[in-house]
């Protein structure tokens, strides 16, 4: 490359897209302790407690919910910030490294529409890769319809990745 562009070595990377790396001799970890430590400042929540959900359990919301409105934006960027954990991507030489996928249903708790909620969760070797959460986009029958409409969104993303 250097043959046809000027270029410039910078180093082992270390930072890129808020996303810290950390490159040892057995693994590369991947953390954004120091972004999501910044998030929580400028929303004013740097000495909130954790938590491991950020809202009540089992809370059922409807579109008829008479709750003032939150900034949509701001709830997304703050949501899951996590400061002391991240990816750990092990180095195997790439012998360990296989494609594991897990899918589940949420059948039909959604309210308003009766839609069953997909998650779907893809690990290269140890470290996850991707992950879902989307409400499905047919009104199924049974939990047997709702498992295979998941696990339908879990080969497509399977395939998307391979």
């Amino acid at each position: 490359m250097a043959a046809c562009f000027r270029v410039s070595d910078l180093g082992t990377l270390s930072y890129y897209l808020d996303i810290e790396v950390r490159q040892g001799k057995e693994a590369l970890t991947l953390d954004q302790s120091t972004y999501a430590l910044k998030l929580l400042e400028q929303s004013g929540m740097s000495e909130c407690k954790l938590c491991v959900t950020p809202m009540e359990e089992r809370l059922k919301l409807t579109k008829a919910s008479t709750v003032a409105r939150v900034d949509a934006t701001l709830y997304q960027s703050i949501v899951g910030g996590t400061v002391d954990q991240g990816i750990v991507f092990p180095k195997t030489g790439g012998s360990g490294l296989q494609l594991t996928v897990f899918s589940d249903v949420d059948m039909a708790r959604d309210i308003d529409g009766l839609w069953s909620t997909s998650g779907v969760l893809v690990f290269l070797g140890l470290a996850p890769i991707s992950w879902l959460s989307l409400k499905q986009k047919v009104v199924v029958l049974s939990t047997c319809e709702a498992e295979y409409v998941a696990v339908a969104t879990a080969a497509c993303q399977t395939v998307w990745l391979r």
